[in-house]
């Protein structure tokens, strides 16, 4: 797109519009111009403000509705409106030259204001075109060594290059991830691994060392987990539309299905509590299942495996990538979907109640997916048997 597209696009945007008109002073920065230039849709804005942000945000509440967020770490306040559209409001540093120029890389540190236009001091627009990711300057990645990681989530988000000047200060101030905060290194990685070029972004990162502040495995074996993401990949491109539309739903924070997959295979043969990673208390137990069934996949009883796994069945059949695998999870699920008897017939043949039945009936279905129970004869006759 051409800058006056751009401008347009931005214009006739419903939230700039009604920003830019009701407030003076106001410049939208960063990621939804970027977006816009590289054809993404993007749902948060941010914007830079001469007033104190807590009154933006107050006064624009007031008109559109939405619910007011203050963060602890610095002086950014959200609205948060129920469509999902995040407004962030921050206060300008100084003045638009300085506050731009302490932005992690130039593809971010364009800003827009109707009586200014598009404001690009450090060349942004022009890496935006030749896909480059390029840091503004040095002293900002020692500012923020999360800016290391940072590099590599944006080339997953966008697939574009990260320059060599940028690799460098990555690579001398990347021992500073030991001192940022784990859940910040999480939201990061998260937002890696549901990139579109996850697996270039992780490759690079193994290559530069920087994955090692994250997880602290064998070289040789984190290099095997990526390089197994290629396999998991294609089987999904081949898999039933019903397991696509699964990996496209969140699964916990800030991680969809289809990355929390792709973390439990990178994870695999690690100590999760070796990660240098906040993770809850759902991911670490779907990690720890994970690694169980891809290291013991041939000596288990499925059946017993899909019962216990409940909602990451799928999960399982991806990181397998096999078909015999895939076949038996859709077996299961269908007969958990369509019972031979109904609760009152098994209550009738047992007079059983609570967990009596709740055995019964996890007996009966393991025998109907062995495929040694097919009729509704053959299920009354198994039960009277039991």
């Amino acid at each position: 797109m051409n800058k006056k597209h751009i401008i347009r696009k931005l214009k006739a945007d419903r939230y700039n519009r009604f920003i830019f008109n009701r407030f003076k002073d106001v410049y939208l920065v960063g990621g939804f111009i970027r977006d816009l230039y590289a054809g993404k849709k993007s749902k948060d804005r941010d914007y830079i403000v001469k007033n104190k942000p807590q009154i933006t945000a107050k006064e624009l509440s007031e008109s559109i509705g939405g619910r007011i967020v203050r963060f602890k770490e610095d002086s950014t306040v959200r609205l948060a409106l129920k469509d999902g559209t995040t407004l962030d409001f921050s206060k300008i540093e100084k003045n638009i030259p300085t506050d731009l120029g302490r932005r992690d890389f130039t593809i971010n540190s364009i800003a827009f204001n109707p009586e200014s236009g598009l404001i690009d001091y450090y060349n942004g627009i022009s890496d935006l075109n030749n896909s480059i990711i390029r840091t503004v300057s040095e002293n900002n990645m020692s500012n923020d060594p999360l800016r290391c990681l940072r590099a590599y989530r944006m080339k997953s988000e966008l697939g574009y290059n990260i320059d060599c000047y940028t690799i460098s200060s990555i690579i001398k101030y990347k021992d500073g991830l030991k001192d940022i905060a784990p859940e910040r290194i999480t939201l990061e990685f998260f937002k890696l691994l549901n990139g579109d070029y996850y697996i270039n972004a992780l490759t690079q990162c193994l290559s530069d060392g920087v994955i090692y502040y994250i997880i602290s495995n064998n070289i040789n074996i984190l290099r095997h987990n990526i390089e197994k993401l290629h396999d998991i990949d294609g089987f999904i491109e081949k898999s039933p539309h019903k397991i696509r539309k699964y990996l496209r739903l969140n699964c916990s924070g800030n991680l969809t299905n289809n990355g929390m997959i792709r973390l439990e295979q990178i994870v695999s043969g690690c100590d999760i509590r070796k990660l240098n990673l906040k993770l809850s208390n759902k991911i670490s137990r779907r990690i720890i299942k994970a690694d169980f069934f891809l290291n013991n996949v041939d000596r288990l009883d499925l059946y017993e495996t899909f019962f216990s796994s409940k909602d990451m069945i799928y999960d399982l059949v991806c990181l397998s990538g096999r078909r015999d695998i895939l076949t038996a999870a859709e077996r299961y699920i269908r007969i958990h979907s369509n019972r031979l008897l109904s609760s009152d017939k098994i209550m009738e043949l047992t007079n059983l109640r609570g967990k009596s039945f709740g055995r019964i009936l996890y007996e009966l279905n393991r025998e109907r997916f062995y495929g040694r129970v097919t009729t509704k004869k053959q299920a009354e006759e198994f039960i009277r048997n039991l």
